[in-house]
């Protein structure tokens, strides 16, 4: 299996968790709420996004790694 760096792993998995939309896509199903500053700064991926996209990506990553080491037993 290749070993990669966490820098390696961050630009991956950042993309693969899907906050990265998530966010902008609910800003903009609330319509006239939201200004539109607001959606420039959650689009442009800022560090609380940032964030939020690596502590998903791991807690799906421990998921699946403790799965599939019960299952392998």
């Amino acid at each position: 299996m290749l070993q990669q760096t966490l820098k390696e792993h961050e630009s991956i998995s950042f993309v693969s968790a899907g906050y990265k939309m998530l966010i902008p896509t609910s800003f903009v199903s609330m319509g006239e709420k939201v200004t539109q500053e607001a959606f420039k700064w959650a689009v442009s991926f800022p560090p609380l996004i940032k964030f939020a996209s690596l502590i998903g990506r791991i807690m799906d990553d421990i998921v699946v790694r403790t799965t599939l080491i019960f299952i392998l037993k």
